[in-house]
Parts: C-alpha cells; structure tokens; sequence
C-alpha cells in the first residue's frame, strides 16, 4: 500500500549551499519539499470523501441539535447615560480653587485623564455587579422563582451566592468610551422575562443611587447645623447657611427628581433574533474543527502504519543477526591445535 514516503529523499549535489554552522542548502531540497507536500494532497485526495462526508455529517447534526434541542436566549439592552454628581457645593464665592478641582470635570479629572462622566459610569457597573446589590434585586422582585424555578433549579437548594452567580450571569454592563453611554444588557430564554428583569435593575440603581445622594445631604446638611451653631462669626455663618440651603436643595431634588442619576436614552427592549444558538455561525465553526481534525487525523494514520511497517521490516533484518549470533555461541568450540612454537616456550 502507497504511504507517504514512498519518494526517496533527493541526493545532495555537490553544489550545495553553505548556511553557516555546518548546515547545507543543497538545490534539490526545495524538491523535495515539493514532493513532501504534493504527497500531503495526494493522501487526503484518497480520503476526500470520508473527510468532506464526516464534515458534513457534523454540521447537519450541529444545526438539527441547535434548532431542535438547544435552549434558544433572547438578550434585552437598553441605553442609559450617567448624570454626575451635584458638584455646587464647590461654588462658594463665585467659583474659585473648589471649582476647578471638583466642578465640571476640572483639574482633577484632567489629571486623572479620566471625565466625570467615566468615573460615573465605573462607578455604576460597580454597584451593577456587587453582591449587595444583586441580593436586593432578588429579594425585592423574588427573582429566584420568576427566573431560577422556571430554569430547573430548586430554590431551597440555593445558596446566596449560588443565586448571585447564576443572577449577575446573565447580566452585563459596558461603557461606550465613543458616545459616554452605559449599554446594558439581559439574558434569558423568555423575551418578556429579558425584559422585565433589565427594567427591575434600572429602577433598582436608581433607588439605590438617590438613597445614597438624600443620606449624604441630609448628613452633610446636619454637619452644616451642627457647625453654624458654635461658630460666633457672621460672614462663616453666613456662608455656612448658603451651604446648608445648597444641600437641603441637593436633598429635596434627589427625593422629587424623575432622571436622577442617569437618563434613559433607550429603554430595555429585545430584538427579533435570537442571542443565542447562532445557528449558522455554530455550524460554520463545528464544520471547520472537524474538517481539521480528520485531515490531522488521515495524516498521523498514515504515518503510524509507515512507522509500523518500517519497524517490522527493521526487526525481520535483525532477526538473522540475533539467530546466528546466538548459534555460535552456543556451539562447542574445538581446543586450538598445539604448534611447535607453544611447545618451545613451554620447555
């Protein structure tokens, strides 16, 4: 049977080039390495048939188990823009030092080299993606059985942490450097659950976020309070009562205001196709692995029946050898005859 080295090497000419370190480049080698290669074609030429069937074979079965089988996920998405923080505490006296450094993306944000709008937005995947958050979600909207239960899973058997996997997994949030938006995203295998889920985690951040904002001015409007009170001098109290009205401003827009936080630039809603199986491109890269391994595989085949019939033909020219080898030691050896020059020496 043909193999696929049944062209011997070429010989090299005596015009073979140096490459330095005592290794040549004879004329022939690029022949020979044609030859290698023709050889490759001409073996897998043999088996086109088994690689392309088998192939095929593969993808009908990647596109029958997707379409058939497999659990189709819809992604919902929505837009959103983070708002910055108030910064008019930093506005006393017409502007000044508090200014540059806090309001407006200043100096401070310059320096970072990142804007207020970034940071804000890190600072919401953050809270997005806590655990903390996530368990609120879920005790808030009972996540585990509108979700978890209708996924096979036993809410008694789950873990917090178990829940908050399985919970924050099919969620996602990435911040758009070009546009400054926060695009955010949904997975499950029913659209309207998609939906629904990603509008609870908007409203939840935004509850969450004016929580934060109304006890931070309430606490800062305390402080103000408490330091007006033991402070004898009328241009610092006056300045001390402009910051206490700033933050119970600050307080009371964050308790009435409908886009605190962030505004929502597009609502979650989920669209037509599927996120996942992606069908064509499934079937694309099971018929692509496939028909890589079956040439990989007809290749190293052949190679390992070369190998074992040289190994044989190797053994079988040995054998001889090892038989006579063998046979003469084992026969008796005669006494070596007795010549006149022993015989001298001996007297």
């Amino acid at each position: 049977m043909e193999t696929i080295n049944l062209f011997p090497r070429q010989p090299e000419s005596s015009g073979a080039r140096n490459l330095g370190n005592g290794a040549q480049l004879s004329p022939g080698s690029h022949l020979h390495a044609t030859i290698e290669l023709l050889k490759y074609f001409k073996l897998l030429y043999r088996h086109a048939w088994l690689i392309i069937g088998v192939t095929l074979a593969a993808m009908t079965l990647n596109v029958l188990y997707n379409e058939l089988l497999a659990t189709r996920l819809y992604q919902a998405q929505a837009v959103i823009t983070p708002v910055p923080p108030d910064q008019d505490m930093s506005q006393i006296g017409g502007g000044g030092l508090g200014d540059m450094l806090g309001g407006g993306g200043g100096l401070a944000s310059m320096l970072m080299g990142t804007s207020d709008n970034e940071l804000v937005s890190e600072r919401d995947m953050a809270i997005l993606n806590s655990f903390d958050f996530t368990t609120n979600l879920v005790k808030r909207y009972g996540l585990v059985k509108y979700l978890l239960a209708g996924q096979g899973e036993d809410p008694g058997k789950l873990t917090p942490w178990r829940t908050y996997l399985l919970i924050n997994g099919g969620f996602n949030a990435d911040y758009d450097y070009k546009t400054g938006n926060l695009n955010l995203s949904f997975v499950d295998s029913s659209r309207a659950r998609a939906q629904q889920v990603l509008t609870w985690y908007l409203e939840a951040l935004r509850e969450r976020l004016r929580s934060q904002e109304v006890q931070s001015a309430a606490s800062a409007a305390k402080s103000l309070e408490d330091e007006i009170s033991h402070t004898s001098d009328s241009l610092l109290q006056s300045q001390l009562y402009e910051l206490l009205a700033r933050q119970i401003q600050r307080e009371k827009l964050a308790q009435v205001q409908a886009d605190f936080a962030f505004k929502v630039i597009e609502p979650p809603v989920v669209p037509d196709a599927r996120f996942s199986p992606r069908v064509t491109r499934s079937g694309i890269m099971t018929g692509f692995v496939v028909f890589v391994l079956m040439c990989l595989g007809v290749v190293v085949r052949e190679w390992v029946k070369h190998a074992h019939a040289h190994l044989n033909a190797l053994n079988a020219s040995i054998s001889p050898l090892v038989d006579a080898v063998e046979h003469d030691e084992i026969r008796p050896r005669e006494p070596a005859p007795i010549t006149a020059e022993k015989i001298r020496l001996r007297h």
